[in-house]
């Protein structure tokens, strides 16, 4: 006696399966670019002189206020709209539904947590752009706590948080997405 698993599958409509793929790879991609910018981009310019260090933090700021809260809002959006096409008593309506609420919880985090250092380290790289004092000496006068190295390495910390969110999004809504599969149990009977 053999046992076979087949999956059964009823094709989505096209709207249903472009909201997951445009949903799952914002929320991916902006899981990975958020833990990147944590575990590559921030200890990769520690090494640069406190006003570079502050310059190149800006830069990143720069582009990152722009596209992290408009990805999140795309996945968020796309999560959305597939929790309304999913029965709310099913387990894709929650699934969706969470990843939705999580992907833009990175706006208010960043607002909670994670301003006031940002600041600082901006403040810092408009420092930077009008001294002409020497790397060395820009921060001589700051206090260890305080200084671009160490807000920048609690920046990068603090932004770990972010990345937990959006991969928690990214996750959850992969989960709804694939857990509509059924395998089904067939016996032969010879």
């Amino acid at each position: 006696m053999t046992t076979e698993a087949l999956f059964i599958e009823a094709s989505p409509p096209l709207g249903v399966r472009i909201a997951q793929v445009v949903g799952l790879t914002t929320a991916g991609f902006l899981a990975g670019q958020t833990t990147c910018y944590s575990l590559s981009v921030a200890p990769s310019l520690m090494d640069a002189p406190a006003p570079l260090l502050a310059k190149q933090f800006k830069k990143n700021y720069d582009f990152g206020k722009i596209a992290g809260p408009a990805m999140s809002l795309v996945s968020s959006l796309s999560f959305g709209y597939l929790a309304g096409k999913a029965s709310p008593s099913s387990p894709q309506f929650k699934l969706y539904t969470v990843a939705a609420i999580l992907g833009p919880a990175i706006v208010p985090y960043t607002f909670a947590v994670m301003m006031k250092t940002n600041k600082k380290i901006l403040a810092k790289a408009a420092e930077a752009e009008k001294s002409a004092e020497a790397p060395a000496t820009a921060e001589a006068s700051t206090a260890e706590e305080e200084n671009t190295h160490a807000l920048v390495d609690k920046w990068a910390t603090m932004n770990l948080g972010r990345g937990v969110l959006t991969l928690a999004s990214a996750i959850l809504g992969a989960w709804a997405a694939v857990s509509k599969l059924e395998i089904i149990a067939l016996r032969d009977s010879s």
